[in-house]
């Protein structure tokens, strides 16, 4: 069975000193500064290098212990290595809102998005199909945020 994954990621730097604030375009400013475009690299590896290992990372634990599965933050910090701290999606249509505390010195990683789409038994889909099934749940989105330490990315 093949499984086509997609997230719409965002990818912050390490060191982002968000306590050093002046107005608010300082502070959009500042953070901004630290996202990780699609071309550049943190520590060897490119932006969907990263999106595939989330995924790993994310089918990997028990449901007792999953990131995803977890409301509140508790497990944020379950089989967190290197230089690189992910942030879990959610399920479904889900609001959720949890807090984590992150090592200082780490990269973060986390999707706005993230979908997995699996051909029905038996059946086969295109890279071309699954494109257009996200694109049609991205092109109905009303609204998309994401903030760290209170101030929107």
């Amino acid at each position: 069975m093949r499984v086509i994954l997609l997230s719409l990621v965002i990818f912050i730097g390490a060191y982002a000193d968000t306590n050093a604030r002046n107005s608010p375009s300082d502070e959009i400013e500042t953070i901004n500064a630290f996202v990780v475009g699609i071309g550049e690299k943190v520590s060897d590896k490119f932006l969907h290098e990263y999106a595939n290992t989330w995924w790993q990372w994310t089918k990997t634990m028990s449901r007792q212990d999953s990131p995803v599965i977890d409301r509140i933050g508790d497990k944020c910090h379950v089989n967190q290595s290197g230089s690189v701290w992910f942030l879990a999606g959610g399920y479904g249509s889900s609001k959720i809102s949890r807090q984590c505390i992150i090592p200082e010195g780490k990269h973060i990683f986390f999707p706005i998005i993230n979908m997995a789409y699996w051909p029905k038994r038996g059946g086969r889909t295109t890279c071309e199909s699954v494109k257009k099934s996200a694109a049609l749940n991205n092109d109905n989105v009303l609204l998309i945020s994401a903030e760290l330490d209170g101030i929107k990315i």
